[in-house]
């Protein structure tokens, strides 16, 4: 069997963010067999995990009875808010305002969100 050798040290490919199966592919297209250190198994893992961080967010959706649009906000979290026609949209438009606001390293959230409550009244 007749192997090429070469060293992988990080987890960025060509300078794109891989997981581990697409670069078991890539270095499998190009011929290569790779014994990764357990450094650079650990180094690789924690980068994808770290890139993978989620975050939960709750929105308040309602439906304006004009515009007949979905309206959806994120309580305490000044600017996160937006419309759609579709709930799909709404959430896709969410998660970009959410996204955007969350690169300003100076966020602060006005409050926090504890749950919702229905009153009954007779």
């Amino acid at each position: 069997m007749n192997c090429k050798r070469k060293k992988i040290t990080a987890s960025i490919y060509n300078d794109e963010l891989v997981t581990i199966e697409k670069l078991k592919k890539r270095l499998s297209d190009e011929g290569l067999l790779v014994v990764p250190t357990t450094s650079e198994i650990l180094r690789l893992v924690l980068h994808v995990l770290n890139a993978k961080t989620m975050k939960t967010f709750t929105a308040i959706v309602e439906r304006d009875s004009d515009t007949k649009l979905y309206v959806g906000y994120v309580p305490g979290f000044p600017g996160a808010h937006s419309q759609a026609e579709t709930l799909d949209e709404l959430q896709e438009n969410l998660r970009e305002v959410i996204e955007m606001l969350l690169e300003d390293e100076n966020l602060a959230f006005d409050t926090e969100f504890v749950g919702t409550q229905q009153i009954v009244i007779q």
